[in-house]
């Protein structure tokens, strides 16, 4: 699943943080369910480095850079 998120103005509104929450609801519906869970987010940062979001056996979420940049 890839969403696309605008780019943040300067000033940040109720309106953009309406539509940022949309977008992310959107974005999960299809997968919001033990059927469709995933092992693993993919986040790419301003600089084009990608990270992965994962939960270890204890529940706890864990942050790692991926090597490389690419979206594989």
């Amino acid at each position: 699943m890839i969403v696309l998120f605008p780019k943040v103005p300067q000033k940040v509104d109720q309106t953009f943080m309406m539509r940022m929450q949309e977008l992310i609801r959107d974005g999960f519906q299809q997968v919001n369910s033990r059927r469709f869970a995933q092992d693993r987010v993919l986040l790419a940062g301003e600089d084009g480095l990608i990270y992965r979001l994962y939960v270890d056996n204890t529940g706890t979420l864990q942050i790692e850079a991926v090597s490389g940049n690419a979206l594989d």
